[in-house]
């Protein structure tokens, strides 16, 4: 959360979070989903791995920039391409260096089917 409320009151970036009640905290939900906007690329909310329910959103001009964007990260487990240009997502899925990349489709791998990790980040 401190990474949150760092983004938000510190570095200027519009922080968009559900409602959290005593009953989601009984079940182990500490964090709100949530949308950060207008963040920097080297922010600690985009540079460390978060885990729990929180997006950043980042803008990017062209298809590089958005590669740039992708890979300025000490971390690379698993990312996701969406696009119209299903030729352009799969050019953009095979420069960006994670161990997973879906493209136009969002996290499903199954439980025991083992995957690449890239740079610090670590699976369990």
């Amino acid at each position: 959360m401190e990474y949150i409320r760092i983004a938000r009151d510190d570095e200027g970036a519009e922080v968009t979070q559900a409602p959290l009640d005593a009953a989601d905290v009984d079940h182990g939900l500490f964090i709100p989903p949530t949308l950060v906007c207008n963040v920097n690329s080297c922010s600690k909310l985009v540079q460390e791995e978060i885990f729990g329910p929180v997006l950043t959103v980042q803008t990017f001009r062209s298809p590089a920039e958005a590669v740039k964007l992708a890979n300025n990260t000490p971390y690379g487990l698993a990312g996701s391409v969406h696009s119209e240009s299903i030729g352009l997502a799969l050019e953009v899925a095979m420069q960006i260096r994670a161990g997973v990349i879906w493209v136009n489709y969002g996290t499903r791998l199954e439980h025991g089917a083992p995957h690449a990790q890239r740079h610090s980040s670590s699976h369990s």
